[in-house]
């Protein structure tokens, strides 16, 4: 059997497909320049942007939740993060912002939930979790909500976990 590779530019994407897709890279890496320097406002505007580009861009909804959670507008940021698990269930990066945004709030049974959960998903993905980090930040998620919750001994558990994930 014979088998024939080409590799090469994908077939049926035209020039207008490939300029939405520069034009949508474009304004999601201006609002990451933004939110790095702490201008949340306008970087949450440019992820909106973003999101009206491209249904179902769940890494835009997740932008705007944690950048509303920098801002400490945990309502907003709660249901940014929900919207982003909306499009994509599986999401271990916003379980972990719903996580911090509960916990800070001092919802520690909601930021347990969502810490565990962010845990269980990377777990399933494997070692290092989603993406290489999200197992470990679940972690120290949990070993945090525990130690506000006055659960030093469980926290602890949690800490040691994560040092022995990355140490």
């Amino acid at each position: 059997t014979k088998v024939e590779f080409k590799l090469g530019a994908a077939t049926g994407a035209t020039k207008e497909d490939a300029a939405k897709a520069a034009a949508l890279k474009a304004v999601f890496e201006e609002g990451v320049a933004l939110s790095r320097v702490g201008k949340y406002d306008e970087a949450i505007a440019k992820f909106n942007e973003a999101a009206g580009m491209v249904p179902g861009c769940y890494d835009c909804y997740y932008n705007v939740g944690y950048n509303h959670s920098q801002k400490k507008e945990y309502d907003q940021a709660e249901a940014a993060f929900l919207k982003s698990i909306e499009m994509k269930a599986n999401y271990v990066e916003a379980y972990n912002g719903l996580a911090t945004v509960y916990n800070a709030q001092k919802k520690f049974d909601k930021a347990l939930e969502a810490s565990e959960k962010a845990a269980g998903l990377a777990g399933a993905a494997g070692p290092g979790g989603a993406g290489g980090g999200g197992g470990v930040d679940a972690e120290y998620n949990q070993g945090v909500i525990a130690w506000n919750a006055g659960k030093i001994p469980e926290a602890a558990e949690h800490f040691q976990k994560v040092i022995f994930m990355k140490p």
